[in-house]
């Protein structure tokens, strides 16, 4: 399966829904990954892969849980290929020790060759673990990671060719299918987050043509499904939502059901609103110019708008400024008017900058 979406709509949550479920109900094993944007992060989901899949082979397995400094080798002891990975296994052992010890996890990206190897061992791990249980794979590609800075050299179409997290799916991919030689195992199933999925990788095609690709839309104003949201977070019945309450939330969180989320959590936090026996009670009105929402610096909606604009260039930082000065719709020509004078010399080239701006913000 595959969720997709901007952030806020509710991916991760949708995934915790499923992860909780698997585990409780199906007794499933969970592993997972996570590729973030941070210096040295390339191949975190390679080492929360291993890790959590030790985690549940040990588990299955006691006999591995005194199995001393090398967890690793001794769980892929039985493996035809465990002596091509020793340059692999010592990288990873470093990784492991550096997480376990709190100290800086160094930033150095290890040779194509280390690499291969640490999807094999990925594959080879899963396959460990599926022999004794169900597993669920967890991916989460977060946003601001640069695809860019992952590619490697191949030809194009073949796997080397991909960006290291989309090899990795590719190779998890492959283990969902039952195995060419007969052997019954348990099953896998694979999880995919991420904000737009290559739609002609192997893994997406596959959630696509089942039907398991889920993108989730912003809740349209004045509808029921609206309401019932509001109610079940609050705790209350349908009609005892105010219409006030209903309208400025949506106003806050343009219908994203995490902000959503976030804005009936900071509401009663703040004593804006108030909930006794299930009656909903406005306590500051109108809330539009009651509520303090630079103070919610802390949740999702507020806290990462502002990092989404201190990360922007100042390009577009300067035409989100002037955005707030326009009433209604405006053009590049307006900005130019407003940032630079006609006598500059560079009129023309100054006004192609404002654009490309302009349609990176639409695209944002």
């Amino acid at each position: 399966a595959a969720g997709s979406g901007s952030h806020g709509m509710g991916k991760e949550e949708l995934a915790e829904f499923i992860v909780h479920y698997c585990h409780r109900e199906l007794k499933m094993a969970i592993c997972f990954g996570t590729m973030r944007c941070r210096p040295g992060s390339l191949l975190r989901p390679v080492v929360d892969l291993i890790s959590t899949g030790l985690v549940a082979l040990q588990f299955n397995k006691p006999e591995l849980q005194a199995s001393g400094p090398n967890p690793i080798r001794q769980a892929l002891a039985g493996h035809p290929r465990i002596s091509e990975w020793d340059n692999a296994i010592s990288w990873l052992l470093e990784q492991l020790e550096d997480t376990a010890s709190q100290r800086p996890v160094s930033t150095d990206v290890p040779s194509q060759e280390i690499q291969a190897h640490l999807l094999d061992m990925i594959e080879a791990l899963i396959e460990q673990v599926l022999q004794v249980q169900a597993v669920l794979a967890v991916l989460r590609f977060r946003r601001g990671t640069g695809s860019e800075v992952e590619k490697t050299e191949g030809a194009e179409g073949q796997e080397s060719s991909m960006p290291l997290f989309w090899r990795i799916c590719a190779r998890l991919d492959r283990l969902t299918r039952p195995p060419d030689n007969g052997h019954v195992r348990n099953n896998l199933a694979l999880v995919l987050i991420c904000r737009d999925p290559p739609e002609d990788h192997v893994a997406i095609k596959n959630a696509l043509a089942k039907g398991w690709h889920v993108a989730p839309k912003p809740l349209t104003k004045n509808t029921a499904t609206v309401q019932e949201f509001i109610s079940k977070a609050l705790r209350c019945q349908k009609s005892e939502v105010p219409k006030e309450l209903e309208d400025f939330i949506m106003a806050v969180s343009t219908g994203y059901p995490r902000y959503m989320q976030e804005a009936i959590e900071e509401l009663q936090k703040y004593r804006y609103i108030r909930v006794a026996d299930g009656r909903v009670e406005i306590l500051a009105k109108p809330l539009e110019s009651k509520v303090h929402m630079e103070e919610w610096v802390h949740t999702t909606m507020v806290g990462g708008a502002i990092e989404r604009i201190e990360r922007m260039d100042p390009q577009q930082q300067l035409v989100l400024k002037m955005s707030t000065i326009f009433e209604g719709s405006f053009s590049v020509t307006d900005l130019a008017a407003s940032t630079h004078s006609q006598y500059g010399g560079a009129v023309v080239a100054d006004n192609m900058k404002l654009m490309a701006a302009c349609n990176e913000l639409r695209n944002l």
